[in-house]
């Protein structure tokens, strides 16, 4: 008996292994490689359209939508403690966005990750919110407002950035973009009616890819694509190729939320958590590019002559970090924006692993040992199990000479082998389906520990 539990607890330690070797070989090594190809590729000519977009925050012009350089539209600066970038004036699109505590490959010189891009530039991602006329029904193509901006602005989470907007005839439009120290932006509109007849409006917000992702894992470990949490708390996704494909009805919705998301990154517009709102996730073709669109729209609201409408939406552009994102869901009311992680199938094994994993990690310092020291907590929560397992084995074994006989005895009648056998079984006390069923579960705990692995930064 001790020497089947030796070694099935060899046999265990080399599969913890198995799974090491292969999630280092097969996910982070491919992921690595293209990431440093991407940057070696494109390290140049970002850096330059960059440092080009700072030097030119909040001059210049240009149109939204175009294939011009960041440089070209008029510009405003960010800078974080996570994040920097600069915000495109005409529609105050957030378009230009590096992440400064991720990198594409583990060397500490390599190109810091850019989440988001321009429009018209290779993998464009970009984020927007605004304003529609009442009577539009589908996220816009175009945003025609061109915000004005302090000279020498800068938003950073102890400096809020404050646009206007005056049409010169009675409607003027207040913007404060408020950034704290990791990845969220709020964004808050006052609209003042002086035209001396009513305003109707519905406030939108949306996030659009032109084209797949630099990046994608392309495997069916992890979910990227369209994602949110929707009508009461339901979870509503949609990879890339059925997001094509089969397309994506609206939702009606009270608040909740609605992004893109790829296996580390997740960005996502959380509207005011009492709006009734509209989420739409269309797909369209512009010049043999896909674009790919995830937003909502609001009710029609009016606005009466000398009133005012103010509207807040938050902006999420980061990693994700269960920390983070539960704090945020906390804050915000926004249900389940941890949920942006896939957790997979057996997320009931995904998400206590994840904790164990992040719990011993915090004392031990070492993700890799750490990774050991999980297979040794699983071990010890099924032993007693296994040790059933074990034990039945044992008892089939000693029994075997006893069914050798049986089926010799009665070798023309199966359904007496049958008889006997489960008699024999009842005599010695034996279950013979508690020798695979610890494997059974087992099997399925290492696969969720392989999608820990996987999802986890």
């Amino acid at each position: 008996m001790d020497n089947e539990n030796s070694r099935n607890t060899i046999i265990f330690m080399v599969c913890a292994f198995a799974i090491l070797i292969f999630y280092n070989t097969f996910v982070l090594s491919p992921q690595t490689k293209q990431h440093q190809l991407a940057a070696k590729a494109a390290a140049a000519a970002a850096q330059q359209q960059h440092a080009q977009a700072v030097a030119a925050s909040g001059a210049g012009s240009g149109t939204f939508g175009s294939s011009a350089p960041v440089a070209v539209v008029p510009r405003v600066r960010i800078d974080t403690p996570s994040l920097t970038g600069t915000i495109d004036l005409q529609g105050a699109r957030l378009d230009d966005l590096r992440l400064k505590h991720y990198r594409v490959s583990p060397d500490p010189h390599s190109e810091l990750v850019r989440l988001l891009r321009p429009a018209g530039t290779e993998h464009a991602w970009f984020m927007q919110s605004g304003w529609l006329p009442a009577a539009q029904d589908g996220l816009p193509d175009t945003d025609l407002i061109t915000w004005t901006a302090p000279a020498g602005a800068v938003l950073t989470p102890t400096t809020p950035l404050v646009l206007t907007f005056d049409d010169h005839g009675g409607l003027k439009m207040t913007r404060t973009i408020t950034v704290d120290d990791n990845a969220l932006f709020t964004i808050s509109d006052v609209i003042t009616n002086s035209t001396g007849h009513p305003l109707t409006w519905r406030s939108y917000g949306m996030v659009e890819q032109q084209g797949l992702p630099d990046a994608m894992a392309n495997n069916n470990l992890v979910h990227e694509g369209a994602i949110g949490i929707l009508s009461g708390a339901n979870l509503k996704t949609a990879r890339y190729k059925d997001w094509q494909k089969k397309g994506f009805a609206d939702i009606p919705s009270t608040g909740g939320w609605v992004g893109t998301t790829e296996k580390y990154w997740l960005t996502a517009l959380i509207p005011d958590q009492a709006l009734s709102i509209t989420a739409k996730f269309p797909v369209q073709t512009d010049n043999g590019v896909d674009t790919y669109k995830s937003g909502f729209i609001g009710p029609v609201e009016s606005i009466a002559p000398g009133g005012a409408l103010t509207r807040t939406t938050h902006l999420f552009a980061g990693a994700k970090t269960v920390p983070a994102l539960r704090a945020y869901s906390a804050k915000l009311g926004a249900p389940k924006l941890d949920w942006s992680i896939d957790w997979g199938n057996f997320w009931f094994f995904t998400i206590p692993l994840f904790a164990v994993l992040e719990f011993l990690k915090g004392y031990i310092g070492n993700m890799g040992l750490s990774i050991l020291a999980l297979t040794v907590v699983v071990k010890a929560a099924f032993f007693p199990l296994a040790n059933k397992s074990f034990e039945s084995m044992s008892k089939m074994k000693k029994v075997a000479p006893q069914l050798e006989a049986i089926k010799k005895q009665y070798d023309k009648d199966p359904a007496k082998v049958q008889q006997e056998t489960m008699a024999l079984y009842q005599r010695e006390k034996i279950n013979p389906f508690m020798g695979c069923l610890p494997m059974l579960v087992q099997i399925r705990v290492f696969f969720s520990l392989l999608k820990v692995l996987t999802v986890m930064i």
